[in-house]
């Protein structure tokens, strides 16, 4: 067995203490950028502005969306007069946000530059960026612990890439989880599960991937239905944060695959958010994929049926169900999407899905298969 394992990111883990952040902070300055989120997360935000404002200077930007737009962060950056750190409070769109932010801030040409369609180099970012620090309100992606960041240039989503980018340190105090939405926590969280499964049957993985990889998925399949039930749990919490951190540590030895591929043109030209759109697409990408891989997807319908103590003829039937028990509404999501659009680009949706993150799929896929994913998710049933 030989694998290379490389985790730069200081991890605190549990309930935000000050002497921390502070302690943190004074190894890069006094003049911090505060980024952060919608209402959802305004709240934790001034907290944590609160605690900073007693030993720094902060210069807060917030409302950043989901699927932010490159043109927003450059404008950002001309506003900003001097910065020492970046702080990120929220979820993966501010995360990104601010590793874009950093990037702006230290090299001169325009973002777009720096920027691929999933190739995992970027070659024109080759110098530190301003140190950032990552505070999640929301667990999923594991954009809090990774060097790379998803952002919309136009209609398309693009990634930034470079090991400058890993945060320097995360503070996961996975009490902020009560404050955010339901809904909004249970899309977060499929993207860790889709993580979790993509990773398992990437083409890349091995042995040591696979370990965190079925840890995540067992832990966002309980602790998300657990969550769904109305169980506020510190138990409960932690396993949604401890799930999204470790299906970013698989993901990180092997890559994504078709789910996560199909669903960057789609959150790009429709803004749904990144986790609904993995997880609505994740059933059928298995259903094409499954004899190639059909070890490891019955490994996960034998997890969901001990979970829900019932049996199942199919993979696909067993997270169909549970998306059911959870309340992951696929329809509702199909109305979010104006279906005129979403007829006239089919063939761009299509033929953007072969992207960077399309090479750890464990087999190849072909503009038929790609189609027969994006009607059976937002099709007609």
């Amino acid at each position: 067995m030989k694998f290379f394992f490389n985790a730069p990111t200081k991890v605190y883990f549990g309930q935000i203490n000050s002497d921390d952040l502070r302690n943190e902070i004074k190894n890069y300055g006094t003049n911090v950028i505060l980024l952060s989120g919608g209402l959802a997360t305004q709240k934790i935000a001034n907290e944590i502005k609160s605690l900073l404002e007693q030993f720094c200077n902060v210069h807060e930007f917030n409302g950043i969306q989901t699927n932010p737009l490159i043109e927003y962060i450059e404008l950002m950056a001309e506003k900003i007069v001097s910065a020492d750190v970046i702080i990120t409070v929220g979820g993966g769109s501010v995360h990104d946000s601010g590793k874009a932010l950093a990037v702006a801030l230290t090299h001169e040409q325009k973002l777009e530059k720096y920027m691929t369609d999933g190739e995992l180099s970027v070659p024109g970012i080759k110098k530190d960026v301003i140190p950032i620090i990552t505070v999640p309100t929301i667990f999923g992606t594991g954009s809090e612990v990774s060097p790379a960041a998803l952002l919309k240039i136009e209609n398309k989503k693009r990634v930034m890439f470079s090991s400058f980018l890993y945060p320097r340190a995360t503070f996961m105090d996975y009490t902020y989880i009560r404050s955010i939405p339901q809904e909004l926590c249970i899309n977060s969280s499929l993207d860790a599960l889709v993580q979790g499964i993509e990773s398992l049957v990437s083409s890349k993985a091995q042995t040591f991937s696979k370990r965190f990889s079925y840890s995540a998925i067992e832990r966002s399949l309980r602790g998300i239905l657990l969550y769904a039930k109305g169980d506020r749990t510190d138990e409960v919490l932690q396993e949604l944060a401890l799930a999204s951190i470790e299906s970013l540590y698989a993901v990180g030895q092997t890559t994504v695959g078709a789910a996560h591929a199909i669903s960057d043109p789609l959150s790009g030209y429709f803004n749904i958010h990144h986790g609904a759109a993995v997880g609505a697409l994740l059933p059928y990408v298995i259903e094409v994929n499954y004899d190639y891989a059909s070890e490891e997807y019955d490994n996960v319908k034998r997890m969901i049926e001990k979970l829900l103590d019932r049996s199942f003829s199919s993979v696909v039937e067993a997270i169909l169900v549970y998306y059911e028990e959870i309340g992951f509404d696929r329809k509702h999501l199909r109305k979010t999407i104006n279906m005129t659009t979403f007829d006239i680009t089919y063939k761009a949706l299509i033929d953007e899905s072969y992207n960077g993150d399309m090479e750890g799929n464990p087999r190849d896929l072909d503009d038929g298969m790609i189609g027969y994913i994006l009607d059976k998710t937002f099709g007609a049933d």
